[in-house]
């Protein structure tokens, strides 16, 4: 009797054991699924916002490269202090529009390091020139 109780008592130990490990695995397996969800899912995001600002740069540099070329006519029929104006505001453009050109050459680098900050910069930097722009036009 003593032996079947012993036994009795081995199998459920086991028993238990195994139910044990089958919930942690379980538990793991789930924690896991989880994890690799919300990954996918804020890569999903951080790969839609860096194609929306990808797509902002482009504009920017467009309307850049056009306002560029337009004061470039301006810039070759000047004179005196107008074409010294228009050179430093030609200055200004042209930093800006290799801003953007840089940004948008790295744009792809930034998605996994440094994502926020990259985003905060690029942010800025469309901030900064639509002041550009505004000065310029109103002083033309």
């Amino acid at each position: 009797m003593k032996k079947l109780n012993l036994f009795v008592a081995v199998v459920f130990a086991l028993f238990a054991f195994v139910a044990c490990e089958n919930d942690v695995n379980t538990n793991a397996e789930t924690a896991k699924a989880e994890i690799t969800e919300t990954t996918d899912r804020v890569g999903s995001a951080i790969s839609r916002e860096s194609a929306e600002l990808k797509v902002e740069l482009e504009n920017a540099k467009t309307k850049v490269d056009n306002k560029i070329k337009e004061l470039e006519v301006k810039w070759a029929n000047a004179t005196g202090e107008t074409k010294t104006e228009l050179d430093q505001q030609l200055d200004k453009l042209r930093y800006r529009q290799d801003k953007l050109a840089n940004d948008l050459k790295h744009i792809g680098d930034k998605i996994e390091d440094g994502w926020d900050k990259f985003k905060a910069n690029a942010k800025e930097t469309l901030d900064e020139l639509d002041e550009d722009l505004d000065d310029i036009n109103e002083s033309l």
